[in-house]
């Protein structure tokens, strides 16, 4: 479930389920050094690290063991850390964090002014990336609200219990065409090296339905 979703949830209104995962997202950011890392400074980040394939490693391997209920092979993680340090990929694998957060328009999601230094006129990372304004603003004026396109794809999810947070059925079906919602019975963030056989069981029964 894309994390930016989470933004959705009214906490005035959100049921139990919401709440759990709000608290769960909100407790697993605030731990996370590589998350501030890759936002704040990822130039940095990127130097020290493309500079030692030890502090690499050490670095992947971490995040691997942190975020898996099931042990990472060992050949998986070196194999992960020689292909980002031999191709020097190291600073573009943080692209995913650094360039949503440069383009943050802060006044796309609140009333208040854009941050000094940002040009008030320049797209917004909603506009970037398919969000609208909330249609019932008055007059077709932004009120500071933002929803996502509905995906009406027929989509199928597939959590695990040891990821990093598990969002609700309710959320997916309010901004997904569901058609399958399999909640797995282990595996962490790393489904596919962790339960590659449930994961694929998963996703053939799904296709299996539109062929």
């Amino acid at each position: 479930m894309p994390f930016d979703l989470a933004y959705t949830i009214d906490p005035d209104t959100a049921s139990q389920a919401e709440v759990d995962y709000l608290r769960r997202l909100e407790a697993f950011a605030g731990g996370q050094l590589y998350l501030a890392a890759n936002v704040t400074q990822p130039d940095v980040s990127a130097l020290a690290l493309t500079d030692s394939p030890i502090g690499l490693l050490a670095w992947l391997a971490h995040l691997y063991d942190q975020w898996s209920e099931d042990e990472i092979g060992a050949d998986d993680v070196l194999t992960a850390t020689s292909l980002m340090w031999l191709t020097g990929t190291v600073r573009s694998s943080m692209r995913l964090y650094s360039e949503p957060a440069g383009a943050w328009d802060a006044s796309s999601w609140d009333d208040g002014d854009a941050p000094a230094g940002e040009d008030p006129n320049a797209q917004s990372w909603g506009e970037a990336n398919g969000y609208t304004p909330d249609p019932a603003s008055a007059g077709g004026e932004s009120d500071g609200s933002w929803t996502p396109a509905r995906i009406e794809t027929p989509t199928a999810f597939a959590l695990f219990p040891h990821d990093l947070a598990m969002a609700p059925r309710a959320l997916a079906d309010r901004h997904f065409a569901v058609e399958r919602f399999t909640v797995m019975p282990r595996g962490g963030h790393f489904a596919a090296l962790e339960q590659p056989s449930l994961l694929a069981e998963d996703m053939i029964a799904f296709l299996n339905g539109h062929t």
